[in-house]
């Protein structure tokens, strides 16, 4: 690493101030948390959410709607997004997975409706899911490696089909595979084993991996195995020197990290050297961090040779920056501190300097301060200081000479105890929890949270934590994962982490060239779209549409070369129901209606350019389709085996069930034949021409319902569109009191925006499924000015 500060700027202690605030406005960037109920899904189920914009002080009215989309982490490509309301910076809804999606890995991200003129959001989220599979398959299917490494230009692999029980007729499975962009179908010369091969060249890129999809009749599985990449594992080393700059003649703290291909941290010893002196033995931790003194002196050579180990089979040498003859040295010997930081400062020379304190929202202190040859200690009082990540910057005489973060109010955390009831239940049981928010001095504190109970298998290490995200990963970004689990929660790990991943996202230069006259203007993403002729031509006339299934149905009319823009309140609508525009009047049908929404453009870009996801383990030679099964199910299940004979000549178990999900134009029923019955968590596409019910909640648990003829959804391909709404929040109903029907619910319990009372209290009732198994609470928050998170294990015999 080269030196931080070579740059010679001057700026005045006002200007300073003035230049900040312009950077921090025209560069905004908001903690945008999102609390799931879990990570691991299967297909139909729902991925309920709870979306926080943490402003603590920000204005936060402009962000009116969420966007969330499901990318495929193989392909980054986005396969699934919807819109949300958001209200009070907060908003709560579910997305349902369609039964076709494959299971795989995927990332899901979020952002909100404010993007600056590079059409990046202000406010963004991302974690990653699994989608496993429940469905019991008449094959099971394998992919390995043949060769290790490519051979005369080709790698080898395999894919082999196995039958539960070999087929009657002569069918053979369809095998397709990508690598890159490329997809090609696999030779077979029997119905079980297929080749492929994979050019060398494609070994070359960064994360190559082979995709394979398997066909046989109506069943698709698919398969993911990470490719050997054509390159030497060889380790990459970095060195941050404290406080930006190596000098000679001052005692300086040196932190390193070590990593490998896809920046893998790992843990290595080294040996210091001067000169070709070997001078001291250093050596990273498990998560690729390591640190050392270091007064160097000038005009020597500082070298890092590591010891041959597991990555590396000969030595390699590192060199250290070139020490710099620097006025003044920063050393915090605690980084993380509570309502006092202890700052030291080492000079050659008595002078006096600058020093600016800041977070994420603005400058907190601003004051100058003398040194000694000797160095001084100061102890500066943050008593007002938020808590969260901060910067201290030293000037001398107007230029930034060195910089180091810190955590500030570290312990001011909110105490969270889940109770429950009992700790062991059996099925079908009643659970009470209770929950109790007090701050750190034990007074209670008014919070609000979600709260969700889920199956234990149904959690993997990708989970977010509110405390975690707000408080480390939104300002640092990705980091190597903590071994322990702990992340925020562990001093050590956040020590290295501040020293090592805190380097600047910006240099004082750019703030200094930032202009007042030319901050970012945040837009917000308009959905237009534009209404042609059949043949494709362009209108000469306003056009009017009307938008169907919306909250409010409206007009809209375009201007006279048929566009027009898509307001909020022509969006707004059902969980789960389209929005059909057509033309509108007599002769509507011959007409072409195309909307574009940049929103879906927007999820794409996120997700071609994530580097969220960090591997941390090395690569395997196969992959097998019982991987992304769902382990454990079996257990759920009674030993005697059920045959339950449907009822209906179309294979259905209840009079209304059929093909899941809505039609195109929104409409659905579900299993009681309530015809959008917007509270229904089963859907089916209606029949034509077939008597249904129109379901009308009371009070309690009363409702009434009146008939209603269905005749069936117009289709008029050219001059109706369907697109998606902006829903709201979703009701979770959990397990079922009415039915004896068994219910194997991983999700037992889901609710949003729970606010404690006055005593710091809140309650939660709900009952077991027919899943036998270990279960976790997990409640996620906000107060005022803090976040928060609780968590508490029950099993279910």
């Amino acid at each position: 690493m080269g030196n931080l500060f070579a740059q010679q700027i001057q700026i005045s202690s006002d200007l300073i101030e003035d230049k900040l605030k312009q950077y921090q406005r025209a560069n905004r960037s908001l903690p945008l948390f999102l609390h799931i109920d879990k990570t691991v899904y299967t297909n139909n189920e729902s991925i309920w959410f709870s979306a926080y914009l943490l402003n603590f002080g920000s204005d936060t009215v402009e962000h009116n709607v969420l966007s969330i989309a499901l990318a495929d982490m193989v392909t980054k490509k986005v396969i699934l997004t919807e819109k949300y309301k958001m209200r009070n910076a907060l908003s709560f809804g579910a997305l349902t997975l369609p039964d076709t999606i494959p299971s795989g890995n995927y990332q899901l991200i979020a952002f909100t409706n404010l993007i600056d003129a590079n059409k990046i959001p202000v406010a963004k989220f991302s974690t990653n899911i699994s989608i496993k599979s429940i469905t019991r398959q008449d094959f099971t299917s394998a992919i390995y490696l043949i060769d290790s490494t490519a051979k005369n230009g080709l790698l080898r692999a395999k894919i082999a089909v196995n039958f539960k029980e070999e087929p009657k007729s002569k069918i053979t499975p369809v095998v397709e595979y990508t690598y890159g962009k490329k997809t090609l179908q696999a030779i077979t010369q029997n119905k079980h084993d297929f080749f492929l091969s994979i050019p060398e060249v494609n070994l070359f890129n960064s994360n190559p991996v082979l995709q394979a999809k398997i066909k046989l009749n109506k069943q698709i599985q698919y398969l993911t195995i990470n490719l050997p990449r054509v390159q030497k594992k060889e380790i990459t080393v970095r060195f941050f020197p404290e406080g930006g700059n190596l000098s000679y003649d001052l005692p300086n703290v040196i932190a390193w990290e070590a990593q490998i291909d896809n920046q893998i941290p790992i843990a290595v010893k080294a040996i210091l050297y001067q000169n070709e002196k070997p001078i001291d033995t250093v050596e990273t931790n498990s998560y690729g961090a390591g640190k050392f003194k270091l007064k160097p002196t000038q005009n020597s050579i500082y070298t890092l040779k590591t010891i041959p180990g597991n990555y590396i089979k000969s030595d390699s040498t590192y060199h250290l920056p070139k020490p710099i003859e620097s006025t003044l040295v920063l050393n915090l010997p605690n980084a993380i501190t509570d309502d006092t930081l202890q700052v030291n400062l080492f000079t050659k020379t008595k002078k006096s300097v600058q020093i600016l304190i800041k977070n994420r929202d603005g400058i907190y202190a601003n004051f100058q301060a003398k040194t000694t040859a000797l160095g001084n200690s100061l102890k500066i009082p943050l008593f007002q200081l938020p808590k969260g990540i901060c910067t201290i910057t030293v000037f001398d005489s107007g230029k930034p000479i060195a910089e180091r973060l810190f955590f500030a109010r570290y312990n001011d955390r909110l105490d969270v105890k889940v109770e429950v009831n009992k700790l062991s239940y059996t099925k079908k049981d009643s659970v009470n929890v209770k929950i109790r928010l007090t701050d750190k001095y034990g007074k209670p504190a008014t919070g609000l949270f979600s709260a969700a109970v889920i199956q234990q298998n149904r959690l993997n290490s990708s989970f977010a934590d509110i405390e975690n995200y707000v408080y480390l990963q939104h300002d640092l970004g990705n980091l190597p994962k903590d071994p322990s689990g702990k992340d925020f929660l562990n001093p050590e790990y956040l020590e290295y982490m501040l020293l090592i991943k805190g380097w600047r996202k910006y240099t004082w230069q750019d703030i200094i060239d930032n202009k007042t006259d030319t901050l970012k203007n945040y837009l917000t993403p308009q959905i237009t779209g534009v209404v042609k002729y059949g043949n494709g031509k362009s209108v000469k006339e306003p056009i009017q549409l009307i938008a169907l299934g919306a909250k409010n149905t409206g007009l809209i009319t375009t201007d006279n070369n048929g566009a027009f823009t898509l307001q909020n309140e022509h969006l707004f609508a059902y969980e789960g129901k389209m929005i059909t525009l057509m033309v509108s009047g007599k002769n509507n049908i011959n007409y072409k209606i195309d909307v574009e929404d940049p929103f879906l453009t927007i999820g794409n870009n996120l997700s071609e350019n994530s580097k969220n996801y960090i591997p941390t383990k090395s690569i395997t030679n196969s992959s097998t389709s019982s991987d992304m099964m769902l382990k454990g199910l079996e257990n759920n299940y009674n030993l005697q085996e059920v045959t339950i004979k449907a009822k209906n000549t179309d294979g259905s178990m209840f009079a209304f069930k059929g093909e899941p999900g809505t039609n195109d134009c929104g409409d659905f029923v579900d299993e009681a034949g309530h015809f959008n019955y917007e509270k229904a968590t089963k859907r089916f596409k209606p029949k034509p021409n077939t008597l249904y019910v129109i379901r009308t909640d009371l009070n309690d648990s009363w409702f009434t319902v009146k008939p209603y003829y269905y005749i069936g959804c117009p289709e008029h391909e050219k001059t109706v569109l369907k697109i998606g709404g902006i829903y709201g929040e979703r009701i979770f109903y959990g397990v079922s009191n009415q039915t004896e029907e068994i219910q194997y619910l991983s999700t037992l319990f889901w609710k949003p925006g729970i606010i404690t009372d006055k005593n710091g209290n809140a309650e939660l009732n709900f009952k077991t499924s027919d899943i036998a198994d270990n279960f976790k609470i997990i409640i996620q928050g906000i107060t005022e000015n803090n976040v928060f998170s609780g968590i508490r294990s029950f099993i279910v015999k």
